[in-house]
């Protein structure tokens, strides 16, 4: 088509040097606000695929081809980021093909549904955040007399065939800069009276989309929809998860180990790989992040998994995620008559913290063989809690409660306690 070929052409000449300037997250900062055109073309995700295989050039197809333009230029726009010069122009030709794809989809097979969609998604919006009352409203849809504004002064601009001169790209600019996000949606019957409605917003500046999707009747599809925009762009912004071991590094069990192993044969396929079995603490930051976080990994949360740890026994230990018992969740295997485990192996030194957690377990294992050193026993339990180490027992004391069985029931007593025996952990 001639008219594809020069929205293709009008990308091109947009100037590749305009830096990016893309924000980390597509809602930019706390601060920032977005307006949406006034416009949402809905249409019907069936009829599109089957234009789109057959490559019909009826009316149908036309509509297909001008998304596929209109998608082709957003993405192209994804690279730039100043509405300015050139790239004002290309904009407003975006911006004119949008208003094709709206007016060609008001009319579809289901008369009135890409109408009546937009509508709803209009008052459910507006009603969530009557409900909300909300300081600030991070959304809203442009003005329909301003968006009509400026859809005709860069029509009448890029339609004159007179080039523009720098100050009416500079205007068309700022016309332009005046939308924040351009709103497309498909929609698809499901059967009955359910419907499944996909929306997306794609920042004009950018290039840059976001898609929402629901499932429902026709009547209340809207609502889950609308419910999600506001709160994607509503709630709180919070910091990306920082790796909190970022000198460890991570390894799978060996390819053909799908299940549960023996100790002996975790320690040996780690140790093959230069590396080694994980304590729990490594093992449970680890798994906090999951495997799609820095640092994270694959997790069972219903297995037990093989630690280096040594607590107050000797015998291997296991890491047991979910568990109600009062021990806490690294203990040996006693009284589950078995000695298998899943196992991830871990390259990386061990840190302080833990070598601190385990000298201290050392010791108690030594004084729990003497009934003479309890009170040693206790003051080290006192430590654990004060360091916050998972491997803490409640099941004989609260929180608390190995402290307050000293005369002086501090954290700081129990280690003046032990040092007053020469005793420094």
């Amino acid at each position: 088509m001639r008219f594809k070929a020069f929205i293709f052409a009008a990308v091109m000449a947009v100037v590749a040097s305009i830096p990016q300037a893309r924000s980390a997250d597509f809602r930019g900062s706390p601060e920032d606000t977005f307006a949406i055109y006034s416009s949402i073309p809905f249409i019907r995700g069936a009829d599109f695929k089957e234009y789109t295989e057959v490559g019909n050039q009826t009316r149908g197809g036309v509509r297909g081809e001008l998304v596929r333009e209109f998608m082709a230029m957003a993405k192209a726009m994804g690279a730039q980021n100043n509405p300015s010069g050139e790239l004002a122009q290309s904009m407003g030709q975006l911006l004119l093909t949008f208003d094709s794809v709206y007016d060609l989809h008001r009319d579809v097979a289901l008369q009135g549904v890409p109408a009546s969609l937009e509508a709803q998604f209009r008052s459910e919006l507006d009603a969530i955040y009557r409900e909300a009352r909300v300081a600030q409203q991070k959304i809203r849809f442009l003005d329909q007399r301003v968006a009509a504004k400026i859809s005709a002064r860069v029509r009448e601009m890029l339609n004159s065939g007179i080039a523009l001169t720098p100050t009416q790209r500079q205007e068309l600019a700022a016309d332009i800069i005046e939308i924040g996000m351009l709103p497309y949606g498909v929609f698809t019957v499901l059967g009955g009276d359910q419907i499944r409605v996909d929306l997306t917003l794609v920042k004009l500046t950018t290039g840059e989309a976001q898609s929402f999707s629901a499932s429902d009747s026709i009547t209340t599809v809207m609502r889950s929809l609308a419910r999600q925009v506001f709160q994607y762009f509503q709630q709180n912004q919070y910091d990306p998860w920082n790796d909190p071991q970022p000198k460890l590094k991570w390894l799978l069990p060996a390819p053909t180990h799908r299940g549960m192993v023996l100790p002996q044969v975790a320690l040996a396929v780690c140790k093959s790989q230069g590396a080694r079995l994980p304590y729990a603490q490594e093992l449970f930051l680890a798994a906090a992040a999951g495997e799609f976080h820095a640092g994270g990994i694959p997790f069972d949360q219903d297995s037990r998994y093989l630690v280096a740890d040594h607590t107050r026994w000797d015998g291997q230990h296991f890491y047991y995620p979910v568990t109600g018992d009062p021990r806490g969740p690294v203990r040996t295997s006693a009284g589950t008559g078995s000695e298998l485990g899943m196992y991830l192996c871990v390259k990386g030194a061990v840190g302080p913290e833990i070598q601190r957690v385990e000298k201290i377990f050392a010791n108690i294992r030594v004084w729990n063989r003497e009934e003479k050193n309890y009170w040693f026993s206790i003051a080290a339990e006192c430590l654990l809690n004060e360091i916050g180490s998972i491997s803490a027992d409640a099941s004989e004391f609260d929180i608390f409660k190995p402290c307050s069985k000293l005369k002086r029931a501090t954290p700081k007593n129990a280690s003046d306690f032990l040092a007053a025996y020469g005793i420094r952990l």
